[in-house]
């Protein structure tokens, strides 16, 4: 049975559709996650798959969009990823039916490693998200999930604990115990300056820092005149200088259009019928 979820960056849901994505995966109640990528821009896309790597080590990475990437001149080493990452690596182009089989193969010969890659953090941050995993590993049984949840219970409030402790399926006595566990250690990070707030900001910077380094490892770009032309399009699309004035013509345009311009199209297609 495949179950195709809704799309999502991070794990970090912002609207109901990422939830129930987020959800689902959080709920390990699978045999398997395809985790799909743009091979045009992988870097933005490995984040969520080290994301998905923190709760499960049961992860196949498919890059699709490879003819896209070799027009503009991106190499994707497939065979240093799966070094790297200990999971299996596809490479497709999905509007090719035959490189779909590929998936399908990965799927067959599917076995998930124990050393599947995971993010490391500061010295300071792991003693805390070891310890803490170890007490939700007692009730769990899942070392993956159980880090986890380490990490999102001491990057959280209080109205979010309660949720993440719902995942791990623990009873009253237990969520407190785990709760109160989370209480003295966020305490014991704020004598060291690290605020929640400050906690969250070191797991995204490290996460972010994990995905380039992986993907400078694995990714080289020719500078093909087709990348050159689009990345000149999109300097002048984005600049703060000239985005703005682009993007007011544009509207001026489009309402030019709207209310005056989409009249002589209407009246030639009128007298037309007339005729």
């Amino acid at each position: 049975k495949i179950v195709d979820i809704p799309g999502t960056y991070s794990l970090i849901p912002h609207s109901e559709e990422e939830k129930v994505a987020v959800d689902y995966i959080c709920s390990t109640d699978y045999d398997a996650v395809i985790v799909v990528c743009d091979a045009t821009c992988l870097e933005r896309n490995m984040n969520l798959v080290l994301q998905i790597l923190e709760v499960t080590n049961r992860v196949i990475l498919c890059i699709n969009l490879m003819d896209e990437a070799k027009k503009k001149g991106i190499e994707i080493d497939i065979e240093k990823l799966k070094d790297m990452l200990k999971i299996p690596v596809v490479a497709i182009t999905a509007r090719s039916r035959k490189e779909l089989k590929k998936v399908v193969l990965a799927l067959d010969f599917f076995a998930p490693l124990e050393e599947a890659y995971f993010v490391k953090y500061p010295e300071n941050i792991e003693k805390y998200i070891n310890i803490l995993s170890e007490e939700i590993f007692k009730i769990c049984h899942n070392k993956r999930f159980s880090r986890w949840a380490a990490i999102n219970l001491l990057a959280s409030k209080d109205t979010k604990q309660q949720d993440i402790i719902a995942k791990i399926t623990a009873e009253d006595g237990e969520v407190k115990g785990i709760i109160e566990k989370v209480d003295t250690m966020q305490k014991e990070l704020l004598e060291q300056n690290v605020t929640v707030e400050r906690f969250n900001e070191i797991i995204t910077i490290c996460s972010v820092q994990t995905a380039g380094e992986i993907c400078n490892k694995a990714v080289k770009e020719k500078n093909l005149p087709y990348s050159k032309k689009d990345r000149k399009l999109d300097k002048i699309l984005t600049s703060k200088i000239t985005a703005y004035p682009i993007m007011l013509l544009m509207l001026i345009f489009i309402f030019w259009l709207t209310i005056e311009g989409a009249n002589y199209p209407s009246k030639l297609i009128s007298n037309l019928f007339l005729w």
